[in-house]
């Protein structure tokens, strides 16, 4: 029998004093069974049957952790942050490659966020993500010890950026093994290939055979969880880990005696995962025919949202010293040179892109709700690029640079010269004025707005382009 429901139930009524000493008590005593389990003299003989326990103890200490947060007890950080170092992570080593144990670590994880506060980030989540991670061997495994990362930097916002600056090329690693295993599933498949760098760089793609269903399904959802935490890592304020130039070598996921590839820094990874973010619009090569299709819209969606919130912060002003703080977080801004290729990637190649798609009924279509809201936020990202090019932060003036670069290179780059769509294109551009601004008068800009008229004017477009 499980005791721990009735002794939660008594520890409530406790005062705090009496709180602390039985959930220490209880805490300790499951602490004492880990241990006990690890030191048994038949562990590797019964190792499953022992998994089964160990898994059920970890439980234990998420079930004992409900109700208790570092606000208003914060007796219990000291309490769980013990059963975390001295409990939970010695074990992880030894049963981590049971699903049973990972699953439970993960929701104990989920539980202790509150409980713990950032102290989470040390004595669990750092210890024990690199076995979630290394044990993955699918896409709903991976997906799980992501989406904790996901969780941390929605709570913990930049504070997190140390522990994902290290976990970044982690992440990339497996994603991109899993997806090298699953291409080794199709016979005749290119073993050098791998889909996280650049699937339009393989020129043997047409004479692949067919994938079944659900691989093709199981490598979507690896590219979309590996894009879901890129873009918690742009909108939560961990945008600097993309360009760290630290070298990191205390994570791995290859055993021992392999040798390993000598560890880079994450601003050599940044150049390839941009151009992965720009080839999620260039469309993907579908195994099942020899034709380029496009990728689905959700994967546009989250490429959008990146490359936009990257926008809004590196594409402004580089203040002094390179960093601001901003609603209590430290926002770092990337090197110039980071800055200069970063610019010449949006402007040259990804707004040409955005513009062409949305005239592309086969790319985006604007009569579908999703093809609606995917040029809704196509929109989102010029009204970014047009803030961060602003001439003052009193009152949004668009940027001369930014007026010629529309007027002399983008719209006749597309073909687009002498033609009254220019008007129509900055006349959309100044809306964001919404009817202008006085010298000591702040902005009202709505991003809603900028929007709703950039879809108007894109349904404008086509319709007399028709």
């Amino acid at each position: 029998t499980n005791p721990i429901p009735n002794a939660l139930i008594q520890v409530d009524a406790q005062t705090q004093s009496l709180q602390q000493s039985m959930l220490t008590e209880m805490v300790d005593c499951i602490i004492r069974q880990i241990q006990h389990v690890l030191q048994h003299n038949a562990i590797h003989q019964y190792i499953d049957e022992f998994s089964n326990v160990i898994a059920h103890k970890i439980a234990s200490i998420g079930s004992l952790s409900k109700g208790y947060t570092v606000k208003t007890h914060p007796f219990a950080v000291g309490v769980f942050s013990r059963a975390c170092e001295y409990g939970v992570v010695p074990c992880i080593e030894t049963f981590g490659r049971f699903e049973n144990v990972r699953s439970r670590v993960v929701v104990l994880i989920h539980r202790l966020v509150k409980c713990l506060g950032e102290d989470i980030l040390t004595v669990l989540v750092t210890p024990s993500i690199r076995c979630l991670l290394a044990y993955a061997d699918n896409s709903r495994d991976t997906d799980m010890a992501v989406q904790v990362l996901n969780q941390l930097m929605i709570e913990f916002t930049s504070k997190t950026a140390p522990m994902i600056e290290v976990l970044l090329p982690v992440v990339m690693e497996k994603c991109a093994g899993l997806l090298k295993e699953l291409d080794d599933v199709v016979p005749g498949q290119n073993q050098n290939q791998n889909q996280i760098q650049n699937p339009n760089q393989n020129p043997n793609y047409s004479q692949q055979a067919m994938a079944p269903a659900h691989i093709a399904s199981e490598k979507n959802t690896l590219r979309k969880l590996y894009l879901v935490f890129l873009q918690h890592i742009a909108i939560h304020g961990c945008h600097s880990v993309l360009y760290s130039t630290a070298i990191n070598q205390s994570i791995t996921l290859t055993p021992s005696n392999i040798p390993q590839q000598p560890p880079v820094a994450n601003v050599h990874k940044l150049e390839e995962i941009l151009n992965l973010l720009l080839d999620c619009w260039k469309g993907v090569f579908d195994l099942n025919t020899d034709k380029t299709i496009n990728v689905n819209i959700s994967i546009r969606k989250n490429a959008i949202i990146i490359i936009s919130n990257l926008c809004s912060v590196w594409l402004v002003e580089r203040p002094v010293p390179d960093t601001l703080v901003l609603e209590s977080r430290t926002l770092s801004f990337p090197p110039a040179h980071i800055v200069t290729a970063f610019r010449s990637l949006v402007y040259q190649n990804l707004i040409p892109i955005l513009l062409t798609s949305c005239m592309n009924t086969s790319i985006i279509n604007t009569r579908d709700a999703g093809g609606i809201a995917l040029v809704a936020d196509i929109g989102g990202l010029f009204y970014n690029i047009i803030v961060a090019n602003a001439n003052s932060n009193n009152c949004i003036e668009i940027s001369t640079e930014f007026i010629n670069y529309v007027q002399l290179v983008l719209l006749p780059g597309l073909g687009w010269p002498n033609n009254p769509w220019i008007m129509d294109f900055m006349t959309l551009l100044n809306t964001i004025m919404n009817g202008g601004c006085g010298v000591n008068t702040k902005p009202a800009i709505v991003v809603g707005v900028f929007k709703e008229n950039f879809k108007k004017f894109i349904k404008k477009l086509k319709e007399e382009s028709s």
